[in-house]
């Protein structure tokens, strides 16, 4: 079974050194073959108490060299992350090529490891790989499933430049046709995974 997402930065919503992102994933289901819209706040830490309680899915770095965020510490420093945040319904930490992504489903809390060659600087594979977890929390997809798409996903990115679109892309197609005189998002990025 194939599962196809884009997932679009639609707004930064602060100019300051944070990111606080309105996100925009559009996924056709890989059952149905309907297309499921989900919005949500992305914020990268450290930012703000006040920015940082918005987040529908929060991001952070694992530092090198502090003791306390020592290799092995992600699932540690995830869940430290979620129980300071409560509101976020995905907290993803990350270092380079590793990647700790942390939700609760069905009173259930998972914490799936993922490790990918393509993180990219910064890491900006994680922050996509994170706001495609919330949609397809949202979505009511199997989180068992969730592993495999997390490790697998093929991730292209689309830089955009101009005003944001606010009508959300057709995944099933993977290809992006703005109306005449529409902007583009800020980032787009098509993903593509099978399970």
């Amino acid at each position: 079974m194939t599962v196809g997402a884009v997932v679009q930065d639609v707004q930064d919503v602060t100019s300051g050194p944070w990111p606080l992102t309105l996100t925009r994933v559009t996924l056709v289901h890989p059952e149905s073959g309907a297309e499921v819209v989900d919005e949500h706040l992305r914020v990268g830490l450290p930012a703000p108490a006040r920015t940082a309680a918005l987040a529908d899915v929060l991001l952070a770095d694992l530092p090198h060299g502090d003791p306390r965020h020592a290799d092995g510490q992600g699932p540690a420093r995830a869940a430290e992350l979620a129980a300071a945040h409560p509101g976020a319904l995905v907290v993803a930490v990350h270092r380079g090529n590793d990647c700790w992504i942390r939700f609760t489903c069905q009173g259930l809390t998972r914490v799936p490891a993922v490790h990918r060659q393509d993180a990219g600087p910064g890491g900006q594979v994680w922050g996509v790989l994170a706001s495609l977890v919330h949609a397809w929390l949202g979505a009511g997809l199997p989180v068992e499933r969730l592993g495999p798409v997390l490790s697998s996903a093929a991730v292209r990115v689309h830089p955009a430049a101009g005003p944001a679109d606010p009508s959300p892309p057709n995944p099933s197609s993977l290809a992006r046709t703005p109306a005449a005189g529409r902007g583009r998002p800020a980032a787009e990025y098509l993903l593509m995974a099978s399970w």
